[in-house]
């Protein structure tokens, strides 16, 4: 998976992008999400582990099927894809 920045101020990006050698680098597995100013008055990186983003996925997808039923095929699908591209 790679990077999908919002913007300057909020990023997020996949243990995968970076190299050991690079002092970004947080470990094999993970997602790290990064605020900075004006985003957020103090920077800061929220780090989860697959398992953890994919459940806030997964109950944000959840969520979002209680109004669009017609949707959830494809929904199911992708989350699926998301899981074992997570090697989950």
């Amino acid at each position: 998976m790679t990077r999908n920045a919002v913007n300057e101020e909020m990023r997020c990006y996949f243990s995968n992008e970076f190299p050991i050698s690079d002092e970004e680098y947080f470990g094999d597995t993970g997602v790290a999400f990064y605020f900075d100013y004006p985003a957020v008055d103090e920077e800061c990186i929220i780090m989860l582990s697959n398992q953890e983003f994919y459940e806030v996925i997964k109950k944000k997808y959840m969520e979002y099927l209680k109004d669009n039923k017609m949707n959830q095929k494809e929904i199911l699908r992708l989350l699926d894809e998301i899981k074992c591209k997570l090697s989950l």
